[in-house]
């Protein structure tokens, strides 16, 4: 019987050339070289009975492939939303990794509706990746339109979506005869429809039009009609910060009678932005799942975040594919907030986003400065790995207020500052994470606003953690933590390696405090340390500095001798291996591999350990597998049910934007899984210092360490092993050890689900100080703190305990103060003036007893206990 091409479009988009296909014969006669990603079947809600004439059928007598069966194991259950669901890769042998099953819900729908379905599910299912798709032509058959109907609202429907920016590279339209090589009279006036929408659309400039039309509106809303007062609400607080704001406030005619909704999609393509306020009745109306789309399209057709969501009410089942976009948090979840300063910040951010679009000047308002600001959501794209930040803010959200304070003040001093301060919530992982820690990665100042919930945060530990590694391996980077509870006398000893600077008892003259706080950093950015001596001494508290790479080398040294041993078979094993219930033997558990080419043989090699080993029964998948070897790749969704991912982390690994999304993928799960392991890094010829936090992951296992050269020689030492029957003998013995230590503690953390390793190291981004020191106690804030003052600026002086304001009384406040200047300083030309006198006590500061060094009429001094910031 076969299966012919009879006639093929090219169709030229912004993001490279897609093609529709015409083909004739028999859908299961695909040739196996020309495998795709999917093949989309219709059938009756659950029922999947092989009637005779059916692809059901077909797919049962070619491939044995029973679809009732294949539903009961389903990868993804899209019935709810898309009326489909996706299958489980299917086998090796099929021309088609994975199989969508549509099941039409609403036997009313019209043949409009269904195939404006077929495209909408799309979306969610290819997650924003390059697909190819075989279909026959659905809703034929028992449903009774023509073939032509039919053909013609798909071909013209795919047309416009892939114009329009929808992933879609390959669509082979399939039209069934037992005999392809003839053509019947209906055949030909489909070939000849067919040529018709071909000379149309090849010629077609759509979506250079749609690229071009002028913008007509601010902000486009989308919304359900039940959320029509949300929506009235966001239009007045947008008016609210911007009176002449121009905004798409109607709730949109959904066309039934069309496949696509082209009047909408104008309105998106002429605004600069478009809200779409995600709530329960949002995600369940088919309507404003195709406006989404149609917004994420927008994205794709213009490479920049037109789409901007605001998160208003709890959707408990959020689509998997919405959360690849960063939305703008409009709940109250936390003490302290409301819903009108949620959404006023909200809309503030979104002005300043299209004033940036413009290329205007951001607006004035209330809530908003003058000044350039990066937000993750605008950064998440345009924000390149080399873009430098002078300063680089983190803080918890819960405490807003005397962030921005400080934001306006070092603008105001310096309007050419590159400032990175994220003002939306980090809730969507993928897109914000990247944005952060290469921010995070190049800022030469980092200013910490340390608070009970900056502590408790996942996000800002690891912003932290990454800044201070940089702080004690870097020269000329400025690590500014400013401690902003009163009530807190005890600190994590991870946050005491760097002086606190205490603001936890403001001075009455609060403005003025804080536009003194700002002088700091300027000044720090301006010489770089070099010629400041109180800045010098503040950022260098310890004498040397740090490399993150022995430190981190030997605690996975000590990791390995507390947990591992070699036996009298010299055999690297557990020292405590975790044992199996029958039940556990009896499940098997996944494991998905992430990692570059040039780790391939790596990841091979620790699958067949953990394929060969018997306690647990294990599947491994891998991402990114080799052309030729059979192995299907799992789409990305895999990593969000994967009951382990190995993520193998080489410079080939870091170079790859595919490979790097697939790593944010898999830290994001982690973070928000906090009762389990389900991420094990390795570390595989990576030398590259930068990314700085690259370097911080939490390596198990590193192949190139020093450790495994010595276990490797006394595993060789009087062994009886055939070491020239080991796979792929020529990585060597050493990496063959590393590589077999991995697998038994990946296999033992399969069975137990253990969340930490015995040093007690954070998930993703470890802490230097703890891996260098042990420290996991607490240490007395007076111990590592630093008071300041508004009086005169930065100033370490007499301070009996840490908390006392550092401000003098009210009638004090004009008395000049006199200032002492060592002598190398005064040999540099700074100025000389009369003191105060001051106790001579012993430092942990290790200064000179009676230094006070002068910045800018600010003032440095010391202190027995703690050190004071004038």
């Amino acid at each position: 019987m076969g299966l012919v091409l009879k006639d093929s479009m090219r169709l030229t988009t912004a993001l490279g050339i897609s093609e529709v296909q015409l083909l004739f014969g028999d859908i299961t006669q695909l040739p196996i070289d020309e495998k795709v990603d999917f093949i989309f079947v219709s059938a009756f809600p659950g029922d999947y009975t092989p009637v005779s004439g059916t692809m059901v059928y077909a797919l049962k007598k070619n491939f044995d492939l029973k679809l009732g069966k294949v539903a009961q194991t389903k990868e993804a259950d899209l019935r709810r939303r898309f009326n489909c669901w996706v299958s489980k890769p299917l086998s090796d042998h099929m021309p088609y990794k994975r199989l969508v099953c549509f099941e039409r819900m609403n036997r009313f729908e019209g043949l409009p509706d269904q195939i404006s379905g077929l495209f909408r599910a799309m979306m969610a299912v290819f997650n924003n990746e390059d697909k190819t798709v075989i279909t026959p032509l659905l809703a034929t058959g028992n449903q009774g339109n023509s073939d032509a109907i039919v053909l013609r609202a798909i071909v013209k429907a795919a047309c416009h979506w892939i114009k329009a920016g929808l992933p879609l590279r390959c669509l082979k339209i399939v039209i069934y005869t037992d005999k392809p090589q003839t053509i019947s009279g209906p055949q030909k006036n489909l070939l000849g429809l067919f040529a018709k929408q071909k000379m149309m659309w090849e010629n077609s400039k759509y979506e250079e039009e749609k690229k071009t039309e002028q913008k007509k509106f601010d902000v486009c809303l989308s919304y359900s009609e039940k959320d029509a007062e949300l929506a009235s609400r966001v239009c007045k607080d947008l008016q609210k910060v911007h009176g002449s704001i121009v905004i798409h406030k109607e709730q949109f005619s959904y066309n039934h009678e069309e496949v696509w909704q082209e009047q909408i999609f104008t309105v998106m393509v002429q605004s600069y932005k478009i809200v779409a306020i995600l709530t329960p009745s949002y995600v369940d109306e088919v309507e404003c799942l195709e406006q989404y789309n149609l917004a994420l399209c927008c994205n794709r057709l213009t490479g920049a975040e037109v789409l901007a969501p605001f998160y208003l009410q709890t959707i408990d089942a959020f689509p998997s594919y919405m959360a690849l976009i960063q939305y703008s948090e409009c709940r109250v979840r936390k003490e302290g907030e409301t819903a009108e300063e949620k959404m006023l910040t909200a809309c503030t951010m979104l002005i300043k986003e299209i004033d940036k679009d413009k290329f205007l000047s951001p607006r004035k308002s209330p809530h908003s400065d003058s000044k350039s600001v990066v937000s993750s959501t605008a950064a998440s794209k345009t924000t390149q790995p080399s873009k430098a930040y002078d300063i680089f803010i983190s803080y918890s959200h819960r405490n807003p207020k005397e962030v921005f304070k400080l934001y306006e003040n070092l603008l105001d001093l310096d309007p050419d500052l590159c400032v990175f301060l994220d003002r939306s919530e980090l809730n969507t992982g993928n897109i914000w994470q990247e944005t952060l820690y290469e921010a995070l990665d190049s800022a030469k100042v980092v200013i910490a606003f340390i608070t009970k919930g900056y502590m408790e945060s996942t996000v800002c530990q690891e912003e932290y953690n990454i800044a201070l590694a940089r702080f004690l391996s870097e020269e000329n980077m400025c690590l500014l933590p400013l401690l902003m509870d009163s009530d807190i006398k005890e600190i994590p000893a991870m946050y005491s390696a760097a002086w606190l600077v205490d603001m936890s008892n403001p001075s009455k003259r609060y403005e003025e405090q804080y536009c003194r706080l700002a002088e700091v950093p300027i000044e720090w950015l301006k010489k770089m340390k070099k010629g400041h001596p109180v800045l010098e001494k503040f950022c260098n508290r310890e004498s040397e500095k740090t490399r993150i790479s022995h430190i981190t080398m030997k605690w996975r040294e000590k990791d390995f001798k507390q947990r591992f041993l070699i036996t009298g078979d010299k055999d690297v094993q557990l020292q405590k291996a975790a044992t199996t219930s029958p039940q556990q033997k009896d499940s098997t558990k996944t494991v998905v591999f992430s990692f570059a080419k040039d780790s391939l043989h790596q990841a091979s090699i620790i699958s067949h350990h953990l394929q060969k080993q018997d306690k647990i029964g294990v599947k491994c998948e891998f991402l990114n597998p080799p052309k030729g070897s059979g192995v299907q790749a799992p789409k990305l969704q895999l990593l969000d049910s994967a009951d382990m991912i190995v993520l193998i982390v080489s410079d080939d690994y870091l170079a790859s934007n595919q490979h790097r999304h697939e790593l944010h993928i898999a830290l994001g799960r982690q973070r928000t899984c906090k009762d389990r392991r389900i991420l094990y890094l390795m570390e595989s010829f990576h030398t590259g210092e930068r990314p700085v936090y690259a370097q911080l992951f939490h390596y198990s296992v590193n192949i190139v360490d020093e450790l495994w050269t010595c276990v490797a020689s006394d595993v060789a030492r009087g062994s009886s092993r055939d070491f020239n029957t080991l796979p792929h003998q020529y990585l060597g013995l050493a990496q063959h050890e590393a590589l077999h230590a991995a697998a038994l503690d990946i296999t033992d953390k399969l069975i137990v689900g253990n969340t930490e390793g015995s040093s007690g190291m954070p998930t993703n981004i470890v802490n230097l100080v703890s891996l260098r020191d042990g420290k996991q106690g607490n240490v007395p804030v007076c111990e590592c703190s630093v008071i300041f003052s508004s009086m005169t600026g930065l100033d370490l002086t007499v301070s009996q305990s840490a908390g006392v304001s550092a401000d003098p009384p009210d009638d004090e406040a004009d008395v000049e103060e006199s200032l002492t200047v060592p002598a190398d300083d005064t040999e540099k030309g700074h100025n000389t003036r009369k003191s105060r006198s001051v106790p001579e006590t012993k430092t942990s500061m290790n200064m000179d007893q009676s230094a006070k060094v002068v910045l800018g009429g600010q003032k440095l001094a010391t202190n027995s206990s703690s050190c004071q910031l004038l």
